[in-house]
């Protein structure tokens, strides 16, 4: 099922690829994330070419440079598709098929994965401050080992929002240098237990409602490929369902 099912994303980035269809940048630049329109241009073996952003070059070098990833998005009827992935080539005169005049275009390579955006299928429970909850995170490369010791210049300052046995959303105080689909280290606490080490993807980052500080929501890694991970999913949910208790306990509270 799995395997049909990443077939099916993988043919939805080679129609996308195929039809030439606009798709929207998301580059990362001093501590915000910036938006372009593109279009995908072509594919040759395993390398996929995009336009890219003329009035960026600068940005555009400074990220194959430093090897940070972007994010492509795009839409194939009416499903949001996404994926993560480096620049390794910014071609300042590409010439498109037989057009006369030529772009600037980006290389990457076919990413490995393509998500589409899916409904929650994990229920989430708000976390406040009584609740003891602690978290540290930072971004990783994708070749990076879980437990290798994380860069400090990755660590991305935030607390806990909310929870489910699937993920959790964070707030950060100043729009964080992240891109939807990052890989993530995560290290989530709860009271006196023992940390829980967890690697996971993030969402797309948005102010909260009040327009104060940014949100986003991470995704955790498929818990049960694992023992260790099983362990930590039993251990999740645990924590959940009390947390469950805890604000269906504070409602019924209110409500009397």
């Amino acid at each position: 099922m799995r395997k049909k099912m990443l077939q099916r994303d993988s043919d939805m980035l080679t129609q996308a690829i195929e039809r030439n269809s606009a798709a929207v940048l998301a580059l990362p630049s001093a501590g915000m994330v910036r938006y372009y329109k593109s279009r995908f241009l072509r594919a040759v073996d395993h390398r996929v070419w995009l336009e890219s952003v003329p009035g960026e070059r600068a940005l555009v070098e400074s990220l194959i440079q430093e090897g940070l990833p972007v994010e492509v998005a795009f839409k194939v009827g009416h499903q949001k598709v996404s994926f993560s992935t480096p620049i390794f080539e910014l071609e300042l005169h590409y010439r498109f098929f037989d057009a006369q005049d030529t772009v600037q275009a980006l290389r990457i390579e076919r990413p490995a994965v393509v998500k589409p955006q899916q409904r929650r299928t994990h229920f989430r429970v708000p976390v406040r401050e009584s609740d003891e909850f602690g978290i540290e995170l930072w971004r990783m490369a994708e070749h990076a080992h879980l437990k290798d010791e994380p860069k400090e210049i990755c660590k991305l300052p935030a607390r806990v929002r909310d929870l489910s046995v699937g993920g959790v959303g964070v707030i950060f105080e100043s729009r964080p240098l992240l891109v939807e689909g990052q890989r993530m280290r995560i290290l989530l606490s709860h009271g006196n237990s023992p940390p829980m080490l967890l690697e996971g993807r993030s969402g797309s980052v948005r102010h909260d409602q009040a327009g104060e500080s940014y949100e986003a929501g991470i995704h955790f890694r498929d818990l049960q490929a694992s023992l260790e991970g099983r362990q930590m999913q039993t251990e999740l949910t645990r924590i959940v369902n009390g947390l469950q208790l805890q604000e269906a306990r504070r409602l019924r509270g209110m409500a009397g």
